[in-house]
């Protein structure tokens, strides 16, 4: 079993942390790419003159995402298990109406199709009942920033994951309130009047490198702590659940896996080497939710388009692409060069030096009258600009790259010069086939947030539903 000590999950998730940026040594380039300099000042280092990035984003988008999906849950042919299974379908698709689950999916589309994204569901209390005894809860899912998530670095597929977890980050009066207010909760309060600030923690890495310190620069009181969920049973810790508890009247175990609630104390003389002191805000508890399997892990999900042999993260369509992406970029960079390097000189001899110094300041069209000029005495040579062959390579790293995107021409609504109907029917066929691939996948992930939603439904008897006129 995974040791529950501070300072191993603390081991934990640097480890984690460490696998996961080394997927991410392109993704300040990529997203530059992708929203160009007019959007943000950062983006003139990577100008993307192709901008394939966006040009699919905004293809798939309006053909995959456009509207809330619609859940189907199926019984198992009794009658009692097929109503069960017809309410919790009404039950599942007024929730996603509500909860506009749709548009979470729009917004996280971008990073899907670039890399990956994870979502993190719990239950929560509904809105109006955060501060009320016995508040009624809803389900509640949201999107966690990559670089806030780490997952176990000795796992090789999703499935396989033992721990995973992601950054919290809370005002420290707050969660002292909180802590104080809820005590059956076990919330170390020593431990968190410990927490450095967050703007602390991240001084030194904003002054080294100028990144995102704007974000960070004024004092708020906030410090940051780390959600940890352990794919375990652990016998020590679901002692505290008694056994009628743990199974619900359905048969469904109840609790499935540990949560720990961990941050890191760096002292001064620890900074210097590195180290972090693992601290202990909440104690090991058994974890309220569905079990795991290959697409979910405790709270979390983790989409993505295509699967890396032997690696958790998933590959986003747009970063498959990537070097070819580079390649074109930079042959249209050399092509517009060539483009503005184009002139036409002319030369005459050097025996009438003012005709030659009226001929230099010509402007583009005039016209010269220059006495006793001889014809034979002038020359006239053009540097040419874009050649053909930049033509033709251009548009064979652009046919290269649109194939293993399935971007051909009859997806944009166009065809090729000189590419027969049978074969812009073959490359429109392929390329519906492709987008079909993807929108199974795409779906895959979000079944799965369906289905830790519904089973907070089925098993949270806290979980109410709202009437249509807004009340619960």
């Amino acid at each position: 079993m995974i040791s529950k000590k501070p300072q191993r999950i603390c081991d934990e998730i640097r480890a984690g942390e460490a696998k996961r940026d080394r997927y991410l040594l392109r993704e300040r380039e990529v997203l530059a790419r992708y929203h160009g300099p007019g959007y943000l000042g950062s983006g003139e280092a990577f100008v993307d003159h192709e901008n394939h990035a966006f040009e699919w984003i905004a293809r798939f988008s309006a053909e995959l995402v456009q509207d809330n999906p619609r859940a189907t849950v199926k019984g198992y042919g009794d009658p009692a298990s097929m109503k069960e299974a017809a309410s919790l379908e009404q039950a599942a698709n007024r929730d996603i109406r509500h909860s506009d689950l749709g548009r979470l999916i729009q917004d996280t589309f971008p990073d899907w199709s670039m890399f990956w994204n994870i979502t993190v569901t719990t239950s929560e209390p509904a809105i109006g009942e955060e501060h009320r005894d016995n508040a009624l809860h809803a389900p509640y899912t949201c999107d966690v920033p990559r670089e806030d998530f780490f997952v176990d670095a000795s796992a090789r597929n999703w499935g396989d994951v033992r721990i995973c977890g992601h950054r919290v980050v809370a005002d420290k009066e707050d969660m002292i309130a909180h802590a104080k207010a809820n005590p059956d909760e076990g919330w170390d309060i020593g431990a968190i009047q410990q927490l450095k600030s967050r703007q602390d923690l991240h001084k030194r890495q904003d002054d080294e490198t100028n990144e995102e310190g704007f974000n960070r620069s004024t004092e708020r009181g906030e410090v940051e702590y780390w959600q940890v969920f352990i794919d375990e049973d652990d016998p020590k810790t679901m002692k505290a659940i008694p056994e009628a508890e743990m199974y619900a009247e359905n048969g469904d175990k109840l609790y499935n896996g540990i949560l720990c609630t961990v941050s890191f104390e760096v002292t001064s003389t620890d900074a210097d080497t590195g180290k972090s002191v693992g601290l202990q805000l909440r104690p090991p508890r058994p974890y309220f939710g569905p079990p795991s399997d290959d697409t979910i892990k405790g709270p979390y999900v983790l989409h993505g388009c295509y699967r890396v042999p032997r690696h958790v993260y998933p590959l986003g369509p747009i970063m498959a692409t990537y070097h070819q992406q580079r390649k074109l970029n930079e042959h249209v960079d050399r092509m517009l060069k060539h483009s503005a390097a184009a002139r036409t000189v002319g030369a005459v001899d050097g025996l009438n030096t003012d005709d030659n110094e009226r001929l230099k300041n010509a402007p583009d069209g005039a016209i010269l009258v220059l006495a006793g000029l001889d014809k034979d005495r002038t020359a006239t040579f053009e540097f040419p600009g874009t050649t053909q062959e930049d033509i033709t390579v251009y548009s064979l790293l652009k046919e290269r790259r649109d194939q293993n995107a399935g971007m051909p021409e009859t997806a944009r609504g166009g065809t090729q010069v000189g590419i027969t109907a049978t074969a812009d029917a073959l490359a429109g066929s392929a390329s519906d086939a492709r987008k079909e691939f993807c929108a199974r996948r795409l779906a895959m992930g979000w079944k799965a947030v369906i289905k830790q939603r519904v089973w907070f439904m089925r098993n949270d008897f806290r979980v109410c539903f709202p009437l249509e006129d807004g009340t619960l």
